[in-house]
């Protein structure tokens, strides 16, 4: 009876001093870490349970209730190991392996096709973190009451093309991209072309596209079209269906499709794209 004592006497110590040692630690950080309250909780392997100890408020500057040990807290990135853990079950279920890559399993990403789901656990993917975002952050901010769906995240750092000076309208385009414009002009020696003959000579920047539209309408930089391209051909912009769709040619010649331009068949067409084999000067 004296030993249950003496165990109850100083397991009531050791927790009065951790409460007054937490006491002191959130009144020296509360304001600094804009904090209302602290938890501890020690697993004593030897013990029927953990010990236990909280103090402060629900609320920042003291308001609400008083916490208890059983208030709640959002736990944050140790929400990953529940993750990792929920993986590697799947593993040992023979349901995927953790070297299975994102192409396997979400090809709609084939920027990321490469990476494992092990890159993923571990923090080695280099994917971005869409937390980081200022789109994301102003997004949340602007509703943070908002469901944001998987599609969503992977969105805010997703790469994108990145055409920085790239503009579309379907009319006239405005003073601030026409004054970066260089200046061009209708000019051709082709009779069929005649119709256009009033214009000959004139500065076409501030003249309606919308006679061209979808077919020819942009503006941009050769930069934002190099990168354009890159992505194009790069696998960044479609899946490989619609890669294979938008590169089958048919000859200009023809009409019939071929497998690539020959010196019969010079001129090929895609969707949208084409190519063309010209004659090396000698």
């Amino acid at each position: 009876m004296f030993a249950a004592i003496a165990i109850f006497v100083a397991a009531t110590s050791l927790v009065s001093g951790l409460q007054s040692d937490l006491q002191h630690s959130l009144a020296a950080r509360a304001r600094v870490e804009h904090i209302s309250a602290v938890s501890l909780s020690i697993y004593v392997p030897v013990e029927p349970s953990n010990i236990n100890v909280a103090v402060g408020h629900m609320q920042y500057g003291g308001a609400g209730a008083a916490i208890t040990p059983n208030a709640l807290y959002q736990i944050g990135s140790n929400t990953k190991s529940f993750t990792a853990a929920t993986i590697l079950q799947l593993e040992d279920e023979g349901v995927l392996s953790i070297d299975d890559t994102v192409g396997k399993w979400l090809p709609q990403y084939p920027a990321w096709k490469n990476i494992t789901i092990r890159r993923l656990l571990n923090m080695t993917s280099d994917i971005p973190t869409y937390d980081d975002m200022e789109s994301m952050l102003s997004a949340y901010a602007r509703n943070p009451t908002k469901y944001f769906t998987t599609q969503e995240l992977v969105g805010f750092v997703y790469p994108r093309i990145g055409l920085r000076s790239t503009y579309y309208v379907r009319n006239l385009y405005p003073q601030n991209i026409t004054r970066r414009m260089v200046s061009g002009y209708f000019y051709s020696t082709d009779p069929d072309n005649n119709g256009l003959q009033p214009l000959y000579g004139k500065d076409m920047r501030n003249l309606s596209v919308s006679w061209a539209q979808g077919a020819g309408g942009i503006v941009s930089t050769p930069e934002d079209v190099t990168r354009w391209c890159h992505a194009l051909y790069g696998g960044i912009v479609l899946k490989p269906k619609q890669q294979r769709e938008l590169e089958s040619l048919v000859s200009q010649e023809t009409g019939k499709p071929i497998a690539e331009t020959t010196s019969q068949q010079p001129r090929g067409f895609g969707l949208g794209v084409g190519t063309m084999l010209t004659k090396s000067a000698n």
